[in-house]
């Protein structure tokens, strides 16, 4: 694992590479969304760093996110359609909650179902629905919502394995151990207990019905084959567009959830490599999967190329000068907004500008579509995946998406990324299009039988 400073390092270099512009101030505008990053690096990186994770982690597009129905990409939206999703015909659990905030309501109630939900080896995406009654119009205006959060969910499966938990604190993370007997401890995880992040949003609120859809979309580095999922939760969390405080119903939730077959005997599917134009390229990977295509190759002869330490300093300078460290340990919003757009500004004028379009030209010999140095707008332009029928898939752009762009051994180039082709999608014959350094490289594959 890497130390501080490394994390430190790297995301400064991210932030500083970044096309941040568009892809944070246009989710945040039309989408409402939010995006936690995995706790290992909050906590390894508590200070001036998290501005960095919590804004471009991953490479997202935000007009074309906006299109996709469950927040994610094409391929989980296709896998949807073709049938890889579980709709859960269940009564809403109504209940009596208490209300924090300055309007109290005495014996308000409201209830909450599973619409449906998703599950493969990294995305756990699931919809959730929230009805109220009368008194909420003196809560929450349902019609100016921001954001909800279900701030203290866990989710064990039958095995008691941690599918998911986002406790912002350990006496939180404790009581559920306790509650269920666990042993385990905060923030050491395991295969027991995974490390998860999230992206989140309103699907639907409408005042005149008194009813509320939320999107949760969890990802990890590899789901276990669950049978069996256990939600638990005691605290909704409402904002509302334009103003900073809170509004907090309290009860006590748990839906139980019976896994289909088709989630927890999930397969892949192997390819071998027929041939390519280039002999540089090894690729060790080809799979297809019911939500995405992932290939992976190294490049020969492809030494590192070290960041410009020009626009290290000066990241660090700023970041420096303008985040303020809120009573959590990290820095506040408003603070971070601030520090990125001041980097964005520095990134657009000389002689830092030179220095990164060089480097990027540089260091990553391959352009594409999911890279977070490049977006290009056209799959013509980047790598795809293309059947034989001729339809072409490009990468990924789910934040679940496993990707890598680096160099290896010191004098090779990993190249690993996942594209929107699916089972439904993929035929015997596959070619593997690669946009490297200016030149259409093309690698014929074909299925394992």
């Amino acid at each position: 694992m890497k130390n501080s400073k490394e994390l430190f390092e790297e995301l400064q270099n991210n932030i500083a590479m970044s096309n941040f512009e568009k892809e944070k101030y246009t989710l945040k505008e039309k989408m409402n969304w939010r995006v936690y990053t995995m706790k290992k690096r909050i906590i390894a990186i508590s200070t001036a760093c998290f501005i960095l994770v919590s804004g471009v982690a991953f490479a997202f597009n935000g007009e074309r996110i906006i299109n996709h129905f469950r927040g994610l990409d094409s391929g989980i939206d296709n896998a949807a359609k073709n049938g890889y999703i579980e709709e859960v015909n269940m009564e809403s659990q109504e209940q009596k909650v208490n209300v924090e905030n300055n309007n109290i309501v005495e014996n308000m109630y409201m209830g909450v179902k599973i619409d449906d939900f998703i599950m493969d080896d990294y995305n756990l995406s699931v919809k959730f629905t929230f009805d109220f009654d009368e008194n909420i119009d003196n809560i929450v205006d349902l019609s100016n919502l921001h954001h909800i959060e279900l701030s203290d969910l866990y989710i064990l499966d039958e095995n008691k394995v941690v599918i998911y938990n986002m406790f912002h604190n350990e006496n939180d993370f404790n009581k559920m151990c306790e509650k269920h007997n666990l042993d385990l401890k905060w923030l050491e995880f395991n295969e027991n207990l995974l490390n998860n992040g999230l992206n989140s949003f309103v699907v639907s609120s409408s005042k005149d019905l008194r009813q509320t859809e939320l999107q949760y979309n969890m990802y990890t580095d590899k789901y276990p084959k669950s049978k069996e999922l256990d939600f638990y939760f005691s605290k909704i969390s409402f904002n509302e567009n334009g103003r900073e405080e809170k509004t907090v119903l309290t009860g006590d939730w748990h839906i139980h959830l019976d896994v289909p077959e088709k989630f927890y005997n999930r397969t892949e599917e192997y390819y071998k490599v027929v041939s390519s134009t280039n002999d540089k390229f090894n690729v060790y990977t080809a799979k297809v999967t019911d939500t995405g295509f992932e290939f992976g190759m190294t490049i020969d002869g492809e030494k590192k190329v070290e960041y410009p330490e020009e626009v290290k300093q000066e990241t660090k300078r700023i970041t420096d000068e303008y985040l303020v460290i809120g009573e959590n340990g990290i820095p506040t919003q408003e603070s971070q907004d601030i520090a990125n757009e001041k980097i964005i500004e520095m990134k657009k004028t000389s002689p830092y500008k030179e220095m990164i379009e060089k480097y990027e030209k540089d260091a990553h010999p391959i352009l594409s579509r999911g890279q977070t140095i490049k977006i290009t707008s056209d799959i013509e332009d980047g790598c795809y995946i293309m059947n034989s029928k001729g339809e072409k898939f490009g990468c990924s752009l789910s934040p679940s998406r496993k990707a890598n762009y680096g160099c290896i051994d010191g004098d090779k180039y990993d190249y690993y990324e996942t594209y929107t082709m699916t089972k439904y999608d993929a035929t015997e014959d596959l070619t593997m299009v690669v946009n490297y350094r200016g030149t259409r490289e093309y690698i014929k594959l074909q299925i394992i039988k």
